[in-house]
């Protein structure tokens, strides 16, 4: 026999395609079914969230309130948690979590239930690979005549108020409430965006914060945001 290279009939797969023909098909076949398991599984995070949430806390909807995103822990607490994206972020889309509100009863403050809460929230984003960001400011309710705070004190009084807007009003908790964040292991980061999350005049860099769970597959990317080199310039300005 001479050097030529001679294939069996069973080597002959696929309708006479070499084997180096075939291998190079079975890769292309295989990125393919990656690349579709990837879009089916694009919100599996947010799914995953949603049932680690329902494990520790309470829907307010079933609680009979329309009140989407909402979630109660031990009836002391309640946080509003939306599926948000960075347009200008690849992935985010799947991944990210707006921290739009939080409020503990006030008969509750200083006991240790928020913090717990906030651990409890800290566990299903690191074990989803998601990632959750706010603006810190501290708030209250406050009446309609009076002007007065309104002191809660059961949860239903509170849910009936969640989205009155009108009567949010600013305390003089900002300082502690950056010292919380930063304590529970939350980093100040650019969180804006070009269309959703523009940069506002009083959007102050130490009041934006941002946790990166650890599963999350991008998580550089998303730190990224807590350097110079990765926030938008009004950010980097603050620096």
């Amino acid at each position: 026999m001479r050097g030529e290279m001679r294939y069996s009939q069973p080597q002959m797969l696929r309708n006479g395609f070499t084997p180096q023909e075939c291998y190079w098909m079975e890769q292309m076949e295989k990125e393919a079914a990656r690349s579709k398991e990837n879009k089916a599984t694009r919100g599996l995070g947010f799914l995953n969230f949603i049932k680690g949430m329902k494990e520790i806390s309470t829907l307010a909807n079933d609680r009979g309130y329309h009140l989407p995103c909402t979630y109660i822990f031990e009836d002391k607490v309640v946080a509003q948690i939306e599926k948000v994206e960075w347009t200008n972020t690849k992935g985010s889309a799947g991944h990210l979590l707006y921290l739009t509100k939080m409020y503990c009863l006030d008969m509750e403050r200083g006991s240790g239930v928020g913090t717990r809460f906030m651990e409890e929230i800290k566990r299903v984003v690191d074990e989803t690979g998601m990632v959750l960001f706010l603006f810190a400011t501290s708030f209250s309710f406050s009446g309609e005549d009076n002007g007065l705070p309104y002191a809660f004190l059961s949860m239903d009084e509170l849910l009936k108020q969640w989205e009155a807007e009108e009567k949010l009003t600013g305390t003089d908790g900002d300082i502690l409430l950056f010292e919380w964040y930063t304590r529970l292991g939350f980093l100040n980061a650019c969180t804006h965006d070009n269309d959703a999350f523009s940069a506002k005049h009083y959007h102050e860099l130490k009041k934006q914060f941002m946790y990166v769970g650890q599963n999350n597959p991008n998580r550089d990317l998303y730190l990224q945001r807590t350097n110079a080199e990765g926030m938008c310039e009004f950010c980097r300005k603050q620096m």
